[in-house]
């Protein structure tokens, strides 16, 4: 009561889905998220008075063990979180989807988006998250094994222009229309509005290509 200031600890079991059909009736996202079992919620609340207007921290984890979001099933998704004044960082970032599961670290602020992550989930698992253009042409693909991508984007704006990063990219026994390959592996480079796979290697049987593009 000296000062103004508030710290307070927040932990919660409470099943999400009845707050979100109140809330979604114009969202057609939050309407497709539905919780299988109900997450868990840990967070510490700090505020600190200011000139201009507090300032408000919170921290703390999340943890929910099963989801469904646009016919997706995530299970096990986490992260440790950290939110002041409209600034997000999640870190240990994970979920699983089918067989495979993905890691990684998230900043959000305003006009900067940053994520770095490794990803073991075939795009086929994720049919339900793409456009309609693009899970045509992913329903022409099979993954026997898993794939292991490594990538670091940075971002401005929303817009796929303004999206630039880096990554690595490998393959194990993979199909697209039916055809084989036994692996590929390649870096690539995300920025001006394209792709470029650079130093690609594909092999098939005793055959083997290279080159980028």
């Amino acid at each position: 009561r000296r000062d103004g200031s508030v710290d307070g600890a927040v932990l919660s079991t409470l099943d999400p889905n009845p707050f979100l059909q109140l809330v979604a009736k114009k969202n057609e996202a939050l309407r497709s998220l539905i919780f299988s079992a109900p997450p868990q919620l840990e967070a510490r609340v700090q505020v600190q008075p200011g000139s201009a207007r507090p300032e408000i921290r919170v921290t703390g984890t999340v943890m929910a063990p099963a989801f469904t979001f646009k016919d997706t099933e995530f299970r096990d998704a986490g992260s440790q979180i950290a939110w002041k004044d409209g600034l997000v960082y999640a870190r240990d970032l994970r979920f699983s989807v089918g067989r495979g599961k993905f890691e990684g670290q998230l900043w959000v602020a305003p006009n900067d988006f940053r994520l770095t992550a490794k990803n073991s989930i075939a795009p086929t698992s994720l049919l339900g998250l793409f456009d309609a253009k693009t899970r045509e042409f992913l329903s022409k693909m099979e993954f026997t094994d898993l794939p292991d991508i490594s990538v670091s984007l940075h971002r401005t704006k929303t817009a796929f222009a303004n999206i630039r990063g880096k990554g690595h990219l490998k393959l194990g026994r993979t199909a697209m229309r039916g055809s084989w390959m036994d692996s590929a592996e390649s870096d690539f480079e995300i920025g001006d509005r394209c792709v470029t796979y650079r130093d690609f290697v594909v092999k098939t049987g005793s055959g083997r290509g290279t080159g980028s593009f």
